[in-house]
C-alpha cells in the first residue's frame, strides 16, 4: 500500500478509483483505516469529497455490482459534474443520456443507485445550510459559562453531519455530528476562550501571547499552537494529540502554580481521558500512533542483524513515544526484519517475540521486559 501519496487534489472519482481509499471503503482494512482517520483530520476541509466518494463505493457494495475503474469514473464524473451544476432539469436529461452507458456494461442497477445519490445530495445541501445557523438550545454546561461570556457569543449546533468553523484567530474547528460550541464574536483579554460540548478536532492558529483554552465537561484544554481532538460527549473526557503540545488540567484552577503542578502535558500520539467518578486523568498511547517524520528511513524500517537497542531507538524516534528498556539486559539481541506497513503495536509485538520479551504501556510510555538474548 502507498501510504506517501498526495490526496490533496482528488475528485470524488479520483478517491473512488485509488487501491488505498478503496481497500478502506470496501475491505475495511486496519492500516488503511487508521491512515484516512488522520489524513482526514489533517485535510478536514476535504472531508465532504472524500465521505460523498465512501458513500457511493458503499451504495455500489451492497448492490454487488462489479465495475472496473473506468467505468466508474466514466459514469459517476459526469453525474457529479451535473450535481454541481445545480440544474435539476438538465441532469434529468442527463440520466436518460446515461443509459447509452449501458454499451459499456455499467448496469441499471448503478444507475439507480446514481439517482438516489442525487437527490440524496441535493436534499442535503440544503440541510447543511441550515446546520451553520446559530442554534438557540440549551446547553448541558449552560451553567459552567459566565453570563458576560454567553452574552457576547456564536453558538454553533452541528445537528445532521459534522461541519468545520473558521474561527476570527484564523483557527480552525471541525465539529462533530450532535456536537455544540460556543465562542467569542471576537477573541479579547489575554486568552483564547471557547466551551465545547461533544466531539471536535482543533487546528489552533499559533499566537503565543494569547493562549487557546477549550472548557469542555469539567476539563480545561490549554494550547499555544497546535492540533488535536477532544472528545467529551459523556463525562470522561478524552482529549488527543496530533501536533504540537497541550497541557490539560480541571476546571476551577486559577493559580498560575497549581495549573502547572496538576497540568497533564499531552505530545503527538499521546492522550489522556479524565475520569469523573474518581476525579482523576489517565493518560496513555494513541490507539493507532502515526510517524511523525517524513523522512524515508523511519516509514521504510528495514533491519538486517541490527540490535534490538537500536532499533527500538529508531521507533522511539519515529512515533515520539519513549520506548524504555533495559539496553544492558538486550545488549546481545540481534533482528533481522522489515517493518513497514504495520502499526506501532504490531511492529512491537514482532520485535517482541524475536527476542522473547514483552511489554506493557505505563503513563504513555512503552516498557520492555525480558531476560535478553544469550
Amino acid at each position: 500500500m502507498d501510504f506517501t501519496k498526495d490526496y490533496s487534489n482528488f475528485t470524488v472519482t479520483d478517491f473512488m478509483s485509488d487501491p488505498l481509499f478503496r481497500k478502506w471503503v470496501l475491505e475495511k482494512d486496519a492500516k488503511a483505516s487508521s491512515f484516512w482517520q488522520y489524513w482526514m483530520l489533517e485535510n478536514n476541509e476535504m472531508s465532504a469529497t472524500v465521505e460523498e466518494a465512501r458513500m457511493l463505493l458503499m451504495k455500489v457494495q451492497e448492490e454487488q455490482v462489479l465495475l472496473n475503474d473506468v467505468e466508474i469514473e466514466n459514469a459517476v464524473d459526469k453525474i457529479f459534474r451535473q450535481i454541481e451544476v445545480r440544474n435539476l432539469k438538465k441532469v434529468e436529461y442527463d440520466f436518460f443520456d446515461l443509459l447509452r452507458i449501458h454499451a459499456l456494461k455499467l448496469s441499471y442497477t448503478v444507475i439507480l443507485v446514481i439517482i438516489a445519490l442525487t437527490v440524496y445530495r441535493l436534499s442535503d445541501d440544503v440541510a447543511s445550510s441550515e446546520i451553520l445557523s446559530n442554534n438557540k438550545e440549551p446547553l448541558p454546561l449552560e451553567n459552567d459559562i459566565p453570563v458576560g461570556f454567553k452574552l457576547l457569543s456564536e453558538r454553533i449546533h452541528a445537528d445532521k453531519k459534522a461541519i468545520t468553523i473558521l474561527l476570527k484567530d484564523g483557527s480552525k474547528v471541525r465539529l462533530e455530528k450532535g456536537s455544540q460550541l460556543i465562542f467569542p464574536k471576537n477573541f479579547s483579554g489575554e486568552t483564547r476562550e471557547i466551551y465545547l460540548v461533544g466531539s471536535a478536532f482543533f487546528n489552533v492558529a499559533k499566537n503565543p501571547s494569547k493562549p487557546f483554552l477549550v472548557h469542555s465537561n469539567g476539563v480545561v484544554t490549554k494550547v499555544i499552537g497546535t492540533s488535536f481532538k477532544i472528545d467529551a460527549f459523556s463525562k470522561n473526557v478524552k482529549v488527543m494529540v496530533k501536533t504540537g503540545k497541550v497541557a490539560v488540567f480541571t476546571e476551577g484552577l486559577t493559580n498560575k502554580e497549581d495549573v502547572e503542578k496538576s497540568a497533564i502535558v499531552l505530545t503527538p500520539n499521546q492522550e489522556v481521558t479524565f475520569k469523573q467518578e474518581i476525579n482523576r486523568f489517565e493518560k496513555s498511547v494513541q490507539q493507532t500512533p502515526i510517524i511523525l517524520t517524513n523522512e524515508l528511513r523511519f516509514r521504510n524500517l528495514k533491519f538486517e542483524d541490527m540490535p534490538v537497542a537500536q532499533v527500538f531507538k529508531s521507533l522511539n524516534e519515529a512515533y515520539g513515544i519513549d520506548i524504555l528498556f533495559d539496553e544492558e539486559m538486550f545488549r546481545h539481541c540481534f533482528i533481522t526484519t522489515s517493518l513497514t506497513d504495520e502499526s506501532l503495536f504490531d511492529k512491537l509485538t514482532i520485535i517482541c517475540k524475536t527476542i522473547g520479551a514483552s511489554y506493557r504501556q505505563i503513563d504513555a510510555k512503552i516498557i520492555i521486559s525480558g531476560r535478553g538474548c544469550r
